[in-house]
């Protein structure tokens, strides 16, 4: 019997340490499991990183508002033009940057009068989505010079824009850009009459190059 009773403990002793250095590892499994899940996610961008663009496409003009005229709203007189432009981003944390753009932008309308513009823009933009697809938006302010025939005005502009962007490598990437432009001539006095808001599309393929 106490042979019997000796088997029986040395049994439940053997058992017991085989269930505890099972859990042991189990544990130190789910840590590790843990530690990967839980591991920085990788950013295409970092602070200090720059992003240099060049983007063309077609400028669609949308419509003229004059508030002074009987039918204030203008649309069908322009035919579609294009635009060209610079740009150049900093970005200040993984996701978002400042920036600024030049472009050239013209158009004529059906008698075929030139409209010319030239915007001076500052902007300031955020991911969306980041990786080898990324989904940027962006919003613009600041000067644009506009000429239409023999009139010239230096006035503001804003545009905001959505960006579709597919990386071919750490460096260059292929994009398209959809921007809508707002364009206020506002005049004063006996000019008044003349105030109009321009309103602007524009769709680019757009070439970008990051240093890092």
């Amino acid at each position: 019997m106490k042979k019997i009773s000796a088997f029986v403990a040395a049994l439940l002793m053997t058992g017991m340490f085989l269930t505890a250095e099972d859990l042991a590892e189990n544990t130190g499994a789910e840590a590790a499991g843990s530690e990967r899940t839980s591991a920085p996610a990788s950013f295409r961008y970092d602070t200090g990183d720059q992003v240099y663009s060049l983007s063309a496409g077609p400028l669609f003009n949308l419509f003229f508002w004059t508030p002074a005229d009987p039918q204030p709203v203008v649309n069908g007189k322009m035919k579609v033009g294009g635009y060209i432009s610079i740009g150049w981003d900093a970005y200040f944390n993984h996701r978002a940057s400042l920036g600024a753009e030049l472009g050239y932008g013209f158009a004529r309308a059906i008698d075929d009068r030139l409209y010319n513009a030239v915007p001076f823009l500052g902007k300031i933009s955020y991911l969306l989505i980041d990786g080898s697809f990324s989904l940027p938006v962006s919003f613009s302010a600041g000067l644009v010079y506009s000429s239409y025939d023999s009139q010239h005005y230096l006035g503001s502009m804003v545009k905001p824009e959505i960006a579709a962007v597919i990386s071919l490598n750490d460096e260059w990437a292929l994009g398209l850009r959809t921007a809508y432009w707002f364009i206020p001539e506002l005049y004063f006095g006996d000019n008044s009459d003349q105030t109009s808001f321009g309103n602007f599309l524009t769709v680019k393929a757009a070439v970008t190059y990051s240093q890092q």
